[in-house]
């Protein structure tokens, strides 16, 4: 295990264990309320982030190495976790009023701030000596997410929907925080908010809810 610090790995179990309770929580949720596509679509979601942890924790802490390729099974798992949250923002925007959904035209500009950041920190990866398309493969669908996240989140001030949606920023913003902070010497930053990350997702069940209720 040389190279790979401990708390890494308990990091990297303790993350799988999670996503597993909460594909299998929004899973049931989807059972107790009629099969609702939004929570069948996150439950996917966290299906497909774990799928990939299955992938890539044995390459990383077993074969020590990271997955081969340019775009590695573990990268589909993960960019699969985006494009189903996506997927499952547009299962909710189907119940928008019409009043909601001009609203949101009215944010269509100011909310282009989200993609321009996380296109910004991709552009930061890259100069940490990342790959290229592989960071083009991440940041299209992220920055796609965060853009009608955000557009949502501005409009539906007074929706219960709002604190999903503003979770869900929280989520993104952390993705991107603690990748950047994979890049330093000393793990430590980057196993807190890791933590920090986890702790966001937990509350996914109870905003989605709220949301789909609204």
């Amino acid at each position: 295990m040389e190279g790979y610090p401990i708390s890494e790995l308990i990091l990297d179990l303790i993350q799988t264990a999670i996503l597993a309770y909460l594909a299998i929580a929004m899973m049931r949720l989807a059972s107790s309320c009629g099969g609702k596509l939004a929570y069948k679509l996150i439950a996917w979601a966290f299906g497909c982030y774990f799928m990939a942890l299955v992938f890539w924790i044995p390459h990383y802490y077993i074969m020590q190495d990271w997955p081969q390729g340019i775009i590695a099974a573990s990268d589909l798992g993960f960019v699969g976790f985006y494009c189903f949250f996506i997927s499952a923002h547009f299962a909710l925007s189907e119940k928008h009023s019409d009043e909601r959904k001009h609203a949101e035209r009215r944010y269509r500009f100011i909310s282009l701030a989200a993609p321009i950041v996380t296109v910004s920190f991709f552009v930061l990866y890259i100069l940490h000596g990342d790959t290229v398309i592989g960071n083009i493969f991440y940041a299209v669908p992220l920055a796609i997410w965060s853009y009608i996240t955000l557009k949502a989140f501005l409009a539906g001030k007074k929706s219960p929907s709002r604190f999903y949606y503003g979770l869900v920023l929280v989520m993104i913003l952390m993705a991107m925080i603690v990748f950047e902070a994979s890049f330093f010497e000393d793990n430590l930053p980057y196993v807190i908010l890791s933590y920090v990350e986890m702790a966001a997702w937990l509350f996914i069940p109870f905003a989605a809810r709220k949301a789909v209720e609204a």
